[in-house]
C-alpha cells in the first residue's frame, strides 16, 4: 500500500477511532465545569457579636511579608503594577481557556500524533455542578477539596497526552535550583523528573467574596510598590496621607507575596535556561479568580519585577482542569502550548516607573530618623526603620487590614520579654542536657529544601516541615584563611575599623547584583586580624568590587562602610543562607530573626564570643570577626574567616580529636562534629559551625570524645547525636 493512502487506511482503524474517543472523553472531563466553593470561615461568639465576615486572626496574618521577598537575590526587587488590559475582544481568561480547546481541536486531526498516544483507560466523571453544599472553611480545606477534584483526572490526562512524562499534582514542592530559593505557592502541576521545577502554580486564598473584590481592586490600582520597611519583624509602609509609617495593609502583603512567586520563579527558568516561558498565576478563593503575571526588567544592572495583574472572573461553570492543565503546559520545556499573543509579549507590559522616578518624601526621611536615633537593638545595634529599595510615598488602604499602632508595639515587647526570660532559663540551666532519645537526633531531622549540592549533613528534627536538612555540607570555601594577628600595620587597623563600623553586602554570587544591604555590629570581638595585602578590605564603598547602586535607599552616614562582594553561595535555605566573599577571605551566615535557624545563629554568637575571651580559642577554630545586625531586614550576619573544607577527615585524625581536646578542655561540646565541619586554613586544620556547641559536664564531653573516635575508626562522616 503506498505512503499516500496510508492515512486513510489508519484513520478507518478501530485503534485509530478509539484514540480519537480517548482524547474527546480527556477533553470532555478537563472541560466539565469545576463546582463554586463557597467561603464559610467558623467565628467565635464574640466575632459574631461584631458582625465580622471573617476571623480577626485570619485578617491579621492573612499574608506575612518575609524580608526576603523584596530583595534580589533569589528574584527581582517589587517595582510596578498595572493592570492588564482586557478590552481587545476577549478576557485572559477566555484567551487560557481557547488555547486549551485549539489544542485538542488540532490533537484530534492529527492523525500522526493520535498514532503515538498510548491506549489506556480514563474513567473519570465529570465533577458535579451546581450543589450548594461545596463549602470551605481555610485555605487548607479549601486546597484539599480542589485536590481531590484535579489532581488524578489532570494527572492522567498529562501522562496520555505528554507520553514519557509523569506528572503530579499536590502541595507546591518548593523545588530549589541551583542553590536559588524559590518562594513555594499552594497546588502546583509539576513534571516528575529533573524538570519539575517546570508546570502551573495556583495561590488560594480563603476570603469572602467581597473582601476579595475589594483587596483586587486595590492592588490594581495601585501602580508601584511603596516603600516598605520593618520595625523588628513587623512590615510598614509610609502612609503619605497620615504622614507616617503604618503596618502594612492586607492588599501589600498579598501583592507582595504574589511578586515574590513569580520573580523566583523567572529567576529560576534562567538558571534552568528556560526559554521564553510563560507564567500565568492563578490567584484564587473557591468561587473568585485573577491572573498574575510578571517580567524582570533592569536598572543599574540590578533587576526588579514589572507585575500585571487581570480583572476578576467568577468561578461558576469555570473548567478549572482545563484551565490547570493550559498554565502548565505554558509552562514547560517541551511542547510548550503557544502563549496568546496579545497577553503574552513585551508590549503587554506599560508601566514606565523606573527606581528613579520614585523618592521617599522628606517627611518620611524625617520620622524613619526620628525612630532610628530613639531605639536600639540589644547589644547596641540601631533598630533602623529602613527603607527598602523602592521608594514612594502612596497610601492605599484596604478596609480593616491596618493594626493599631500601639497594640503591635506592645505585642513585640511582650514577645521580647518572653523570649529574654526564656533565654534566661537556658542560661541558667547549665551542664548536659537530658537525652532525649534518637528520634530527635540530628540525623533524624525531617523536611527542608537541600540545596548543599552534595547531599551530605544533616537536618535538626525541631526544625520540623521548615528542615534545614542537610544544610551544612560544603560548609566553608575558598582561599587564604584570615588569622587573628598581633595588631600591628595599616591593613590591620583599617580591616578591624570597617568590622567594627559595619559594611555594606553586595551579593553576586548567581551572576547578578544585589542591592547594597547595610550591616552594623552587635559584636565585634577585641584586637586586630591579620589579613594578606591581597585580601584587604576596601577603606570605602568606591573601593569594593561595584560602585553603590543610585536606586538603593541607603542612609547618608552609611557612605563611609566598605562594601563586601559576597561572590559564593555556600548554603541556601528559605530563612538561612551563607556566603563566602573571595576577595575578602570570610564567610558570612545570614539568618532572619524570629526563625529557629536564627536561634541557632544566636547560640553560635554566645559559644564564639565566651571562647574568645580565651587566646587559645586560635588554636581549634577559625577566627570568628563579629555578629551583625541588618539595617533593611530583621536579619543577623555572622562573621568568620574562611578555610578550605577537608577532602578526607580520616586522614587527619589525630588532628581533629586534638582539636575536640581543645574544644573540651574550655568546657564545651561541638554537638555537630562532621566532616564538613573541620576545615584547612595557613594555620592548620580548624572547627567551624559551633551553632550547636554547649557547655557541658565531663561525662558528655567523654562521650562526643568517644563517638568521634569511633567513627573516625570505622570510616564514618559524621557523629551521631542523643540530645
Amino acid at each position: 500500500m503506498s505512503s499516500s493512502s496510508s492515512p486513510l487506511s489508519r484513520s478507518g482503524s478501530p485503534r485509530y477511532q478509539e484514540q480519537r474517543d480517548l482524547v474527546k472523553h480527556i477533553r470532555n472531563t478537563l472541560e466539565a465545569p469545576f463546582p463554586r466553593i463557597t467561603y464559610t470561615p467558623v467565628l467565635t461568639a464574640s466575632e459574631r457579636r461584631h458582625h465580622l465576615s471573617e476571623p480577626r486572626a485570619e485578617l491579621a496574618s492573612e499574608h506575612d511579608i518575609h524580608p526576603g521577598d523584596l530583595g534580589a537575590d533569589s528574584g527581582a526587587v517589587p517595582l510596578s503594577i498595572e493592570a492588564i488590559d482586557e478590552t481587545g475582544g476577549r478576557t485572559l481568561l477566555h484567551a487560557l481557556l481557547e488555547t486549551g480547546r485549539d489544542y485538542f481541536d488540532s490533537l484530534s486531526n492529527d492523525e500522526d500524533r493520535l498514532a503515538h498516544l498510548p491506549l489506556q483507560k480514563y474513567e473519570y466523571a465529570p465533577p458535579r455542578a451546581g450543589a450548594s453544599k461545596y463549602k470551605y472553611e481555610d485555605e487548607l480545606n479549601l486546597e484539599k477539596q480542589l485536590d481531590r477534584g484535579l489532581a488524578e483526572p489532570l494527572e492522567d490526562a498529562l501522562g496520555i497526552l505528554r507520553s514519557g512524562e509523569i506528572w503530579k499534582v499536590a502541595r507546591d514542592p518548593h523545588r530549589t535550583a541551583s542553590s536559588l530559593v524559590v518562594t513555594h505557592s499552594d497546588i502546583a502541576c509539576f513534571v516528575q523528573n529533573e524538570r519539575r521545577h517546570e508546570g502551573g502554580v495556583i495561590e488560594l486564598k480563603a476570603m469572602v467574596d467581597d473582601h476579595f473584590r475589594v483587596i483586587h481592586a486595590v492592588i490594581r490600582s495601585a501602580l508601584y510598590f511603596p516603600t516598605i520597611t520593618f520595625k523588628g519583624q513587623t512590615p510598614r509602609y509610609w502612609d503619605s496621607d497620615d504622614g507616617k509609617w503604618q503596618a502594612a495593609p492586607e492588599w501589600l502583603k498579598l501583592v507582595v507575596q504574589i511578586a515574590s512567586i513569580l520573580s523566583t520563579r523567572l529567576r529560576r527558568n534562567e538558571i534552568e535556561e528556560l526559554k521564553n516561558p510563560v507564567i500565568a498565576l492563578p490567584v484564587m478563593t473557591g468561587s473568585l479568580l485573577f491572573f498574575a503575571t510578571a517580567k524582570i526588567v533592569k536598572f543599574d544592572n540590578v533587576r526588579y519585577l514589572q507585575l500585571a495583574i487581570s480583572d476578576i472572573y467568577d468561578m461558576q461553570s469555570l473548567p478549572l482542569r482545563l484551565l490547570l492543565f493550559v498554565i502548565s503546559l505554558l509552562h514547560v520545556s517541551v511542547n510548550p502550548l503557544p502563549p496568546p499573543s496579545d497577553y503574552f509579549s513585551e508590549r503587554a507590559f506599560k508601566s514606565t516607573i523606573t527606581p528613579d522616578s520614585l523618592q521617599l518624601p522628606p517627611a518620611a526621611q524625617e520620622a524613619k530618623a526620628r525612630s532610628s536615633s530613639g531605639s536600639s537593638a540589644a547589644g547596641g545595634a540601631t533598630e533602623n526603620e529602613g527603607e527598602r529599595v523602592v521608594e514612594g510615598g502612596r497610601s492605599i488602604r484596604s478596609r480593616g487590614a491596618v493594626e493599631e499602632e500601639g497594640a503591635e508595639e506592645e505585642e513585640e515587647e511582650e514577645e521580647k520579654k518572653e523570649a529574654g526570660q526564656e533565654e534566661e532559663r537556658l542560661d541558667n540551666e547549665g551542664g548536659p542536657r537530658p537525652p532525649s532519645g534518637p528520634s530527635s537526633g540530628p540525623g533524624s531531622g525531617g523536611g527542608g529544601s537541600d540545596t548543599s549540592g552534595d547531599g551530605t549533613g544533616a537536618g535538626r528534627a525541631s526544625y520540623g516541615e521548615r528542615g534545614l536538612a542537610k544544610r551544612r555540607a560544603a560548609s566553608q570555601g575558598g582561599g587564604p584563611s584570615l588569622k587573628r594577628g598581633k595588631g600591628a600595620g595599616g591593613a590591620d587597623k583599617q580591616t578591624n575599623a570597617a568590622l567594627t563600623d559595619g559594611f555594606q553586602v553586595v551579593v553576586t554570587a548567581w551572576g547578578w547584583k544585589t542591592l547594597p544591604e547595610t550591616f552594623h555590629p552587635v559584636f565585634v570581638p577585641t584586637g586586630t586580624i591579620d589579613i594578606n595585602s591581597s585580601s584587604s578590605l576596601p577603606s570605602s564603598p568606591s573601593a569594593g568590587p561595584f560602585p553603590r547602586s543610585t536606586t538603593a535607599s541607603i542612609a547618608s552616614d552609611d557612605s563611609r562602610l566598605s562594601q563586601i562582594c559576597l561572590d559564593k553561595v555556600l548554603v541556601m535555605a528559605e530563612h538561612y543562607r551563607v556566603f563566602a566573599s573571595s576577595a575578602f577571605d570570610i564567610v558570612m551566615k545570614l539568618a532572619y530573626e524570629g526563625e529557629p535557624e536564627a536561634d541557632e545563629l544566636l547560640n553560635e554568637k554566645k559559644v564564639y564570643e565566651d571562647l574568645v575571651k580565651s587566646s587559645a580559642s586560635t588554636s581549634f577554630l577559625v577566627p570568628y570577626l563579629g555578629f551583625y545586625r541588618s539595617t533593611s531586614y530583621p536579619r543577623y550576619a555572622l562573621v568568620t574567616a574562611a578555610g578550605q573544607p577537608v577532602k578526607d577527615w580520616h586522614e587527619h585524625a589525630d588532628a581533629v580529636i586534638a582539636l575536640v581536646a581543645r574544644l573540651h578542655a574550655c568546657g564545651y561540646v561541638h554537638g555537630d562534629l562532621a566532616s564538613r565541619n573541620v576545615v584547612n586554613t595557613s594555620a592548620g586544620l580548624r572547627l567551624i559551625d559551633l551553632g550547636r556547641a554547649q557547655k557541658a559536664g565531663r561525662q558528655m564531653r567523654e562521650w562526643e570524645m568517644a563517638e568521634l573516635r569511633a567513627v573516625l575508626a570505622e570510616g564514618g562522616s559524621e557523629v551521631h547525636y542523643e540530645w
